[in-house]
C-alpha cells in the first residue's frame, strides 16, 4: 500500500487544517482516531509507515532432518499472530494541541481486550483485531509530534466488512394429491433450506450461526464438505442458538452451553452453500449465517 509522506513535520507546516480533510492516499483508523484526515480540532494526522500489514504474518511451520537420508519430514504449518508496527505524525498548532490530540491517540489504544483496527487500502477497507504490544515511542517539538505504535493481532487473518444472510427450513408444498383424476397437473412449490454465501478473500474464515426458534432439532451441513453439525434438542420459541465456529461453542441465547454433535467447519474462499434441515418442520424457524470475508 503506497503511503506517500510528503511533508515533515519539523519543518513547522501545517496544523490547524480543514476537519475532515485527506492528507494523503490510504488512512487508517484505530477508535476515534483516522490516521490521513485533519480531525475535528483541526490536528493533521499523517501516516507515514505500517510494517506487517501487507506481508505474510510468521509460520510456525517446521522441518525434521530424515533419519540417514536426505531431506526432511514437515509439520502441520499455522500462521502465528500478525505483528504490526503504525508509524505517523501529527501536526497541530500548539504543544497544548498536540498535547490533547496524543491523549485521544492513547485512549484509542487497546491495551487489554482487542479492538478493530481499520486499513483502508484505496481499493478496499480491511480490518483486524489489534491490542498494544510493547512500548509506544513518541517525539515531540512545539505543535507536532511523531510517534510509533506496536501492535499484535492475535487473530492473524484480514477481515472485510461483516455480512449476513439468513434461511428458513425447506418445505415443500402443492404436488400430487390421491386419488389422482385425469389428467395430472404438479405444482408443486419447495422452499430449499439452502444459503449460498461467499468468501471473497483467499483465507478460509469461522462465521457466528444463529438459529431462532422455534425450532425443532436440526442439522447445517456443508455442501460441498459434506461436513455437518447437528443440535440434540429444540430451540425454544423466542430463543435463539449461537453457534461459534471460531470457538467451537453453541450457546443458548449467548450463555448457556449446549451440545452439538458433528464437525466444525470453516466457509472456504469462494461460494460456500449451506444446508439447513430438520425432521420436521416449523415456518417460524431461522438460520442466519454472520461472517466477514478473510485475507492473509
Amino acid at each position: 500500500m503506497p503511503i506517500p509522506v510528503g511533508v515533515d513535520p519539523g519543518a513547522g507546516v501545517g496544523g490547524p487544517g480543514v476537519p475532515g480533510a485527506a492528507l494523503h492516499e490510504g488512512s487508517l483508523t484505530l477508535g476515534d482516531v483516522s490516521l490521513g484526515f485533519t480531525d475535528a480540532y483541526g490536528v493533521e494526522w499523517i501516516l507515514e509507515g505500517l510494517s506487517g500489514w501487507s506481508d505474510l504474518p510468521p509460520s510456525t511451520g517446521s522441518v525434521e532432518q530424515r533419519a540417514a537420508d536426505h531431506g526432511a519430514w514437515y509439520g502441520s504449518a499455522y500462521y502465528g499472530p500478525r505483528i504490526l508496527e503504525v508509524r505517523g505524525a501529527i501536526m497541530a498548532n500548539s504543544w497544548a494541541d498536540a498535547g490533547a490530540a496524543l491523549d485521544r491517540l492513547w485512549a484509542a489504544v487497546p491495551l487489554s481486550e482487542p479492538d478493530w483496527m481499520y486499513v483502508d487500502e484505496g481499493y478496499q477497507e480491511r480490518q483486524t483485531l489489534v491490542r498494544q504490544d510493547g512500548d509506544p515511542i513518541v517525539e515531540r517539538l512545539n505543535g507536532w509530534a511523531r510517534f510509533s505504535l506496536s501492535l499484535v493481532a492475535p487473530d492473524p487473518r484480514r477481515y472485510g466488512a461483516e455480512v449476513s444472510a439468513s434461511t428458513g427450513l425447506p418445505l415443500t408444498t402443492g404436488g400430487l394429491t390421491l386419488p389422482i383424476t385425469l389428467p395430472v397437473t404438479v405444482g408443486a412449490t419447495t422452499t430449499s433450506g439452502l444459503l449460498s454465501v461467499v468468501n471473497e478473500g483467499n483465507m478460509p474464515t469461522r462465521p457466528v450461526m444463529a438459529v431462532t426458534g422455534p425450532c425443532p432439532p436440526f442439522t447445517i451441513t456443508q455442501v460441498s464438505t459434506g461436513r455437518r453439525l447437528s443440535a440434540l434438542e429444540a430451540v425454544p420459541a423466542g430463543r435463539t442458538m449461537f453457534l461459534d465456529f471460531d470457538r467451537r461453542l453453541a450457546l443458548l441465547d449467548g450463555t448457556a452451553l449446549r451440545v452439538v454433535t458433528g464437525t466444525w467447519f470453516e466457509l472456504e474462499p469462494g461460494t460456500n452453500d449451506i444446508q439447513f434441515n430438520s425432521s420436521t418442520y416449523d415456518a417460524a424457524a431461522q438460520l442466519t449465517v454472520t461472517f466477514r470475508s478473510a485475507w492473509r
